[in-house]
């Protein structure tokens, strides 16, 4: 038989075998059976070859022609849906695009069969070797650029869903890409480019060349798990080889040994000690499968490992001690010795159940993790374990998460049942060390794992709460917090009534005090005929005591507004000259009458500030008065208003008591006077300067305060220009 015959038949049983097993891995999912029929094609194609080539008649000539003209029009359909549908999820379907290429497809095929001629002229029928094949130019033509079509919409399509698919997909899709690239530029140059030129010699390697997308396949299976039957081919395969070794070390030794010692003859006896041999034999069969079992796994199965055992170790672990951190250790220490993951953390709920800590170091797969984000995305879904590889493109969001925090697995710790399950945290698994992705059975042993470490979890987590009393102890402070908290609430309402009173009282007082200064302004201003010296003297002092009630009034109802929040600033352009005027001009008696040098230079020019006039009328009467009042007799008492680029200050220095440096920190509190203020004055209330303060704060001033005690003091204000 001729060679090129023996390769075209040889090629079809590998082939189906291949796509039989896919098949058979799982009916359901639309890659598997895509692939398969692509598969089933090929052969087509090899079996039309072998006929249409060394065909004796014109039947299986003319079935041959067929067969190898519509085998790989379907081939690269099925190739074309398969890149479509690459680990896709769904039930079968193919889409409207998938339809409007079955029905070309199924459309050229129908033509080609009742009108051969339109891609072949004619065939020699050879007595010996290959027969000859004359191909129709335009038709083939038409025939080629269905194919480029074909491929390239396949590129196109692995390519897309090389971009959307997880770290081990695209390297199953590089496998895959690899193999429909080579398999259809070779293809093309024989069977499509070459016999346009009227060279048909060599469209025998057509299928031949679809090896190399078989082959190229089958090392995506075998290395990266595609379409997760490579446990499946391998361990038959192991077990395969045991049984032949089986054979050669203990049955060929027992029909040996009846060959040359029973003489082929078979009594009774003789069976009798065959099955005492075979029975010792057997008894070693075991330890042969356990040392296969082990070396193939270190050439094969590098990421294999016993599920049992690693529950067993798991179990024996967790019942060793009860602090959550050890258990922890314990669990990751496992996993990395058994699963071989890159890193293994936990994202754990805290005490409050709303915040989260982290117990390990993910910062060992990922540059860029965060344990909020990560919650949030796995709000979406609602499955115990995730597989970022297993993913579909309905859960694109969380894909691209644990894609970018370098996650490749993900086991949600969970306890109680149904709907009062309780989230304690997530557990966390890098990539594998081997670069394998996890797969079906890596899920199903992370649910068991993580089903066994939240028990012993809780158990930690109760004893950690015992241990940390300060728990309930800080719910017996909050309490207590709670208590003080209302009786707190209880003096505010207090202290607001307290403020009404005095709001009430100093506006009830303050219109007959009005009234009675205006009185005597009229009366010393001669308006109720002359004065005597002395009658002056006396209406001096009550006017000045009127006028220090006014003010008193006037500080208590602002404090009233500040507490209750109806204090105002009401700021207008304002000529801080005039203000500075007008309280000098006021205290002027004041200071003479107590012999009291009060030096005043207005400036002949000052800007207009945005101030509220009433409030720092107050203020600089303070400041004035109360140097008045502090500096003894024959002192000196100095008002200074400069402007600079930036800001504008006043000041008023005397020569005064001064106040203690110790007691400087408290002077601008409510209420508060210094020691030596008290002894000099026992009238004083303390809330001139706290009032004097608040005003110029609330304008976005600053206070200027200097002292020293027995020399004097310096107090004032700067606004900066705006």
């Amino acid at each position: 038989m001729q060679p090129v015959l023996i390769s075209l038949l040889a090629i079809i049983p590998v082939n189906l075998a291949l796509g039989a097993l896919i098949l058979l891995r799982d009916r359901k999912l639309l890659s598997n059976i895509f692939f398969s029929a692509s598969i089933l094609f090929l052969c087509i194609w090899a079996l039309g070859d072998a006929l249409l080539l060394y065909g004796s008649s014109d039947l299986s000539i003319g079935l041959g022609s067929r067969l190898f003209y519509i085998g790989p029009m379907f081939t690269a359909l099925f190739l074309v849906l398969f890149s479509l549908n690459f680990h896709s999820q769904k039930q079968v379907t193919i889409g409207l695009f998938g339809a409007v290429l079955s029905v070309v497809s199924i459309g050229l095929s129908v033509v080609i069969a009742l009108q051969q001629t339109i891609l072949v002229a004619d065939i020699h029928i050879a007595g010996y070797g290959r027969n000859v094949v004359v191909v129709n130019p335009k038709g083939w033509l038409v025939y080629t650029v269905y194919f480029t079509t074909y491929f390239a919409i396949s590129y196109l399509a692995l390519i897309k869903r090389a971009r959307r698919s997880g770290v081990v997909q695209k390297v199953q899709l590089e496998y895959v890409f690899a193999g429909v690239f080579l398999t259809s530029i070779f293809a093309s140059i024989t069977n499509l480019g070459l016999p346009l030129r009227g060279q048909t010699d060599y469209i025998w390697l057509g299928p031949l060349f679809t090896m190399l997308y078989v082959g190229i396949t089958a090392m995506a299976i075998l290395r990266h798990k595609l379409f997760d039957i490579r446990g499946f081919v391998l361990r038959a395969g192991v077990y395969s080889l045991t049984a032949l070794i089986l054979a050669v070390l203990y049955v060929a030794p027992i029909i040996l040994l009846m060959l040359v010692v029973f003489d082929l003859k078979f009594h009774i006896k003789d069976f009798i000690i065959a099955v005492i041999i075979g029975t010792i034999s057997s008894t070693n069969y075991n330890r042969l499968r356990q040392w296969f079992d082990r070396t193939t796994n270190k050439i094969f199965f590098r990421d294999a490992y016993d599920p049992t055992k690693l529950i067993a170790e798991l179990n024996k672990a967790l019942v060793a001690t009860i602090d959550l951190q050890q258990l922890l250790r314990d669990t990751t220490n496992l996993l990395e010795h058994h699963v071989h993951p890159e890193y293994c953390c936990f994202v754990l709920k805290g005490v409050d159940k709303t915040s989260l800590r982290v117990v390990g170091d993910p910062s060992i797969g990922s540059r860029d993790f965060s344990a909020e984000r990560l919650e949030r995305a796995l709000r979406q879904i609602t499955e115990n374990i995730v597989i970022t590889s297993l993913l579909t493109e309905e859960d694109s969001g969380l894909k691209t998460v644990l894609h970018e925090s370098d996650i490749f697995a993900v086991a949600r710790l969970t306890s109680g049942r149904g709907t009062k399950k309780e989230l304690i945290g997530y557990m966390l698994l890098g990539q594998r060390k081997s670069g394998k992705g996890y797969d079906l059975q890596d899920a199903q042993v992370l649910g068991a794992v993580s089903n066994t470490l939240v028990i012993a979890m809780q158990n930690a987590l109760h004893f950690e709460e015992i241990q940390h009393f300060n728990t309930t102890l800080r719910s017996q402070v909050e309490e207590q917090t709670r208590k003080y908290r209302t009786a707190n609430e209880k003096l505010k309402k207090l202290d607001e009534t307290k403020d009404e009173f005095i709001s009430m009282a100093s506006h009830q007082l303050r219109t007959p005090l009005t009234s009675v200064k205006g009185y005597l302004s009229m009366v010393l201003e001669g308006d109720a005929g002359a004065l005597k010296p002395q009658q002056e003297e006396l209406l001096k002092q009550s006017y000045m005591s009127s006028q220090r009630m006014v003010n008193l009034i006037a500080d208590l109802l602002n404090l009233s507004r500040i507490n209750t929040g109806k204090f105002v600033i009401d700021a207008q352009p304002t000529d801080l000259r005039m203000v500075i005027d007008q309280e000098v001009a006021q205290l002027k008696e004041s200071a003479n009458a107590k012999n009291i040098t009060l030096q005043w230079v207005t400036p002949t020019t000052f800007s207009l500030l945005p101030l509220d006039e009433g409030k720092i009328h107050q203020v600089v009467m303070n400041f004035v008065d109360n140097a008045l009042y502090y500096t003894p007799e024959g002192g000196t008492i100095t008002l200074s208003l400069t402007e600079s680029a930036n800001a504008v200050e006043f000041k008023v220095t005397d020569s005064g008591i001064g106040v203690p440096r110790e007691l400087q920190r408290h002077l601008f509190s409510k209420f508060y006077r210094a020691d030596n203020a008290r002894r000099m004055r026992p009238d004083g209330t303390g809330l001139g300067l706290y009032m004097a303060k608040k005003v110029v704060i609330a304008q976005g001033g600053s206070i200027v305060f200097e002292s020293e005690e027995g020399k004097g003091s310096t107090f004032g204000f700067r606004f900066a220009k705006r």
